[in-house]
């Protein structure tokens, strides 16, 4: 997730206050398009995503067929086909659409104060109290990183997290994903009592030199206290600066030094810095970790704890269950893997029981379907493993390694598939006595590799919990690598599965999927399926906007269920559309409906609900590096915006939530089409409340 595009922004101060409106002010609603989706197995087309007249409604009551659908490949198909689906998808509405009112009762009520979607700062702003711009980053003495004579400030706001105090006080914590070292602000805002915007007061940046600097923060939740919770993304590769010779051997390991050099300039590592420099000043293990950020008082001041025993690994985010035990981890990049921490005590995150994932495939049918079961990797506490990183521990001191020949290894070693295994190839290890431990928590996923487990995942990204179906819901952007039969985007290869255990076997789908996640009564996962996958279209069928169908998702990345109403916002970090968007999926009528989209280049990011801060609740959305991605040539253009991030929420009366008592449902927006919205950040400017269907109805439907 994300990008680390860090030299094609424009100051905000070069950006014309009257171009930086977000969203049209004028009252003309945009026309809703309703998407609805047919399983169909007999058709081999999986599910289809067709459009439905706009004020349609859609039966609540639907129930959708027992067989799973097939996989993406069979989506290639002949447009008479295609057309044969769309015309069922149709009719399907059409009779269901008159029987709504009559069995749910009044199918939808207007939401009377409706404010819409605000922005609430760019990045890049100032405040009167505060004379440097949010998103500047700065090194261990707090002190501004300094390019080519500016400063430097984050276009990429991440994670964006709203708090109320006990005074009523309101506060965001924001992370900022790159450049390296990652920016984390915390800021006072000022809340409109009419209409519940929100309005900085002033930014001020968190230090995070007591944990080594923050590293790629990605996605996040909240947790059961109320902390802002996170993750290390992209995890320095401990073997590639243990094992290498020279600057050119480190470098072409690692593929990309961007990311490590902001961390040399956190540190105050001098420019031309040498090998021994590296090994001297910069360890690995110090990133790669779960953290917690916790608002004190009323002050705005915060604590801030990298989580050690939670094991090491890409992390996308991570989200703490019910029991208060529980949590569930993500881990993105390609060859990586799911993983369970069973806390020692309730909301207490600093010692327990990590374990990883093991798949056990039984379709590949539409996404594939997989039973989960857990392999048990080591116990573990913060004090121990924080003291194997002041001993300065390396890979070598916890493994020995040799490249792997073809698919041999020497006599007492086992061969593994690393992440980024294309560019590294496979990996003979053999773990050192008594280190058990450390390759546990400070090389999670590659001795979960060589116990067995599953190491195949790929761009695994957002987790949610949703307590109305009792499932996870979470994000694979791409089904691709070493999620495929020994393939490589379709074609055949050994590069992404040599060294691997090949437990899934998925077809190519650039689209990616959202998978539910099936739980036992005491918070265990034990099953995942794809609940809805992007469509990839061939050259052949036609890309208008893209290889992927812009009627559905493309490459889903952060997920977040609106509480007590069985619906997912979905938000895309793509590259193969246009544009990114969120999505808001009713997991009872299967519907999809977009209600935001980006401007060229940029990715949508943090979509989380907030109840009740001071009787308003928030929708956020956030937007990462505008033309960052691609369009770059196009941020000059009449149209264009500016490069700054921005930071933002829908706002609702929480009273009024209460009182109608069911769904959140919003107008659902098109995709943009003309050259100026494509420039534009588009939101719904409607919401409406929907009559909420008895769980029993959603548990016959799956």
């Amino acid at each position: 997730m994300g990008s680390n595009q860090q030299d094609s922004r424009r100051p905000i101060e070069q950006v014309p206050q009257a171009d930086r409106k977000t969203v049209d002010d004028s009252n003309d609603k945009i026309k809703s398009l309703f998407l609805i989706h047919v399983r169909n197995s007999d058709l081999g087309l999986g599910r289809v995503i067709s459009p439905v007249a706009a004020g349609d409604a859609v039966n609540s009551n639907r129930k959708i067929p027992e067989t799973r659908a097939t996989s993406p490949s069979g989506i290639k198909q002949n447009s008479a086909l295609r057309m044969i689906a769309s015309v069922l998808a149709l009719c399907v509405v059409a009779a269901v659409a008159t029987t709504a009112s009559a069995q749910d009762g009044p199918y939808i009520q207007t939401l009377d104060d409706f404010p819409g979607y605000k922005t609430t700062f760019r990045t890049g702003d100032k405040t009167p109290t505060y004379p440097m711009a949010v998103g500047t980053t700065y090194d261990k003495d707090m002190n501004p990183i300094v390019v080519n004579g500016e400063n430097v400030v984050s276009p990429n706001p991440d994670f964006h997290s709203i708090h109320v105090t006990p005074g009523g006080n309101v506060y965001s914590l924001t992370q900022f994903e790159s450049p390296n070292p990652a920016g984390f602000y915390v800021t006072k805002l000022d809340q409109d009592k009419d209409d519940g915007s929100l309005t900085p007061v002033w930014h001020m940046p968190v230090d995070w030199s007591a944990e080594g600097g923050l590293w790629i923060p990605c996605a996040g939740s909240i947790t059961s206290t109320g902390s802002h919770a996170g993750g290390e993304e992209y995890e320095p590769d401990a073997m590639c600066l243990a094992t290498a010779q020279s600057l050119a051997d480190l470098k072409k390991c690692v593929g990309g030094m961007g990311s490590w050099e902001g961390m040399f300039k956190y540190l105050g590592m001098p420019l031309n810095y040498t090998l021994e420099d590296i090994k001297e000043n910069f360890n690995p293990y110090h990133y790669g970790h779960a953290f917690e950020v916790t608002l004190n008082g009323e002050d705005g001041a915060v604590t801030v704890a990298k989580h050690y025993a939670m094991g090491r690994h890409s992390y996308e985010t991570w989200i703490e269950m019910p029991d208060n035990v529980t949590a569930y981890s993500t881990d993105d990049g390609s060859s990586t893997s799911f993983w369970k921490f069973i806390a020692d005590a309730p909301n207490n995150f600093s010692s327990g029981m990590l374990y990883g994932a093991k798949f056990h495939q039984q379709s590949a049918d539409y996404g594939g379907d997989f039973i989960i079961s857990w392999i048990p990797l080591a116990h573990g506490n913060q004090a121990e493993i924080k003291a194997m990183l002041e001993a300065g521990i390396t890979f070598t001191d916890i493994f020995d390694f040799v490249m792997a020949d073809a698919t041999q290894c020497p006599e007492g070693y086992r061969i593994i598939s690393p992440r980024d295994n294309a560019l590294k190839g496979a990996e003979c290890l053999k773990l050192k006595s008594g280190m058990e431990k450390a390759a546990t928590f400070l090389e999670s996923r590659r001795f979960l590799a060589y116990l067995g487990g599953t190491t195949e995942l790929t761009k695994f990204e957002g987790i949610t919990y949703e307590p109305i179906t009792g499932k996870l819901y979470a994000a694979m952007s791409q089904v691709r690598y070493s999620m495929e039969d020994f393939k490589n985007k379709g074609s055949a290869s050994t590069v992404h599965d040599i060294g691997g255990t090949n437990d899934v076997r998925l077809a190519y789908n650039p689209c990616g999927c959202v998978y539910a996640i099936d739980l036992s009564p005491d918070m265990n996962a034990i099953r995942m399926y794809a609940e809805v996958c992007g469509v990839y279209q061939s050259e052949a069928h036609g890309r208008s906007l893209g290889v992927c169908d812009v009627a559905g998702i493309s490459e889903p990345d952060n997920v977040v269920v609106l509480p007590g109403q069985a619906t997912l916002i979905i938000g895309e970090d793509t590259g193969t559309v246009e544009h990114d968007s969120l999505w808001e999926y009713d997991l009872r009528t299967k519907t999809l409906k977009r209600i935001f989209s980006t401007p060229y280049g940029a990715e949508t990011t943090s979509p989380y609900w907030y109840d009740n801060i001071n009787g308003w609740s928030y929708l956020t959305g956030v937007i990462q590096h505008p033309y960052g991605e691609s369009a770059g040539e196009k941020a000059n253009d009449p149209g264009s915006l500016g490069l700054a991030g921005w930071v933002g929420a829908w706002a609702f009366k929480t009273s009024e939530l209460k009182e109608k008592n069911g769904a959140l449902e919003f107008e659902a927006i098109p995709p943009p089409y003309l050259e100026a919205e494509k420039h534009q950040v588009r939101a719904s400017a409607a919401a409406y409340i929907r009559t909420l269907v008895p769980y029993a109805d959603i548990a016959t439907s799956e």
